[in-house]
């Protein structure tokens, strides 16, 4: 996996050095419950966006624009209509930066986004990349 940046992050989640507290909200107990895994990402219950989970009630929230929906297989919010990956204005995702088939979730809320690495690469699976 790589990132848009050449690997200089302004702050990485799972390194410690980034205030997720700033981003994350409360969220239903049933999205990240009752398999909580830290940095999942979880479908809201109407598909209308989605969470990355920073405990099993808070996460970073994403909602998907009009007329998409969550699609967790292709990753982010899909058009209902094309079934097309849909991204919001100024997204990371819409760059593609995940590699080899790696699934790219948006959060523009927190200016990141999450490559998600198929098996059997790794790079760094489940991380939020901030700029």
């Amino acid at each position: 996996m790589s990132d848009t940046n050449g690997g200089e992050f302004g702050h990485a989640l799972l390194g410690y050095e980034f205030d997720i507290e700033s981003f994350e909200e409360k969220i239903p107990l049933n999205v990240c419950e009752p398999h909580y895994i830290p940095g999942r990402v979880a479908a809201l219950q109407n598909s209308s966006g989605y969470v990355y989970c920073t405990s099993y009630d808070k996460g970073i929230k994403q909602m998907c624009p009009p007329d998409t929906e969550v699609s967790l297989k292709i990753g982010g919010c899909m058009n209902k209509t094309t079934n097309t990956s849909a991204f919001p204005i100024g997204s990371r995702c819409a760059a593609q930066p995940c590699q080899n088939g790696g699934v790219c979730f948006d959060f523009s809320s927190a200016d990141a986004y999450l490559c998600h690495c198929p098996l059997p690469y790794e790079g760094l699976p489940m991380s939020l990349f901030f700029s």
